[in-house]
């Protein structure tokens, strides 16, 4: 492990045998290379743990939640032991393109004035497609009065400029985490995304579809009602 690591990638996982080593594969595989990758399992009752544990690449590192603790949680606790000076998130059932880290980086690096940014990303599954986001901030204020301005997953951000702004995901009560912190955000930092496609988005209803999405769609209302308000 490299002692000034520049960039934390963070993926909770809770029961993702399914898809996990593919995702993991493709972040050791960056052409970036000064990462760690916080792989956290959430109380898996699968081979989650047993797959990361088995990738010998000193920057994969291995956090077991004794109990499920759920996605927010979660991701608080990466981002408050990542040694990075950037967090980037990713998820345990998607593809990251192999010069996503660099690219974003590079972006973050060349423009200091943005705290977070973003990227387009190609679905791939039972559906297939191309999401393409706003770019600049402005852009990105107003999409975030109808739906999110990122694919969580593809997100990267300065960690200090979150730590100084107190932003973090909301545990209690549950809502869209992802959604409601990118409003907060808004409010403090600039947001931007970059054109390029970085990421592969799996849609598999099987790996979806759950509660956890009922409580994202409901938590996405609230948060578009009150903003509209």
């Amino acid at each position: 492990m490299e002692d000034n690591v520049k960039v934390s990638v963070i993926m909770p996982v809770y029961n993702g045998e399914k898809c996990l080593s593919e995702a993991i594969k493709s972040i050791v595989e960056q052409t970036f290379s000064s990462f760690e990758l916080l792989v956290i399992d959430d109380g898996s009752k699968d081979e989650s743990a047993q797959i990361a544990e088995s990738f010998t690449d000193e920057r994969v590192r291995l956090i077991k939640n004794e109990k499920n603790l759920g996605v927010a949680k979660s991701l608080n606790k990466g981002m408050s032991i990542a040694m990075g000076e950037y967090i980037a998130r990713m998820d345990s059932d998607d593809i990251a393109y192999p010069e996503r880290i660099a690219t974003q980086f590079e972006f973050l690096e060349n423009n200091p004035e943005i705290s977070i940014c973003g990227s387009s990303v190609e679905c791939f599954g039972v559906e297939e497609n191309i999401f393409r986001y706003p770019l600049t901030h402005n852009e990105n204020l107003i999409r975030l009065l109808f739906a999110p301005c990122f694919a969580h997953p593809a997100v990267m951000w300065r960690k200090s400029d979150f730590e100084s702004n107190g932003l973090k995901y909301q545990e209690e009560p549950p809502t869209a985490e992802d959604y409601d912190l990118w409003v907060k955000a808004s409010k403090k930092v600039k947001l931007a995304n970059v054109p390029e496609v970085l990421l592969k988005y799996r849609v598999d209803p099987t790996i979806k579809i759950s509660n956890y999405l009922l409580q994202q769609r409901e938590g996405s209302f609230k948060i578009k009602k009150e903003l509209l308000s």
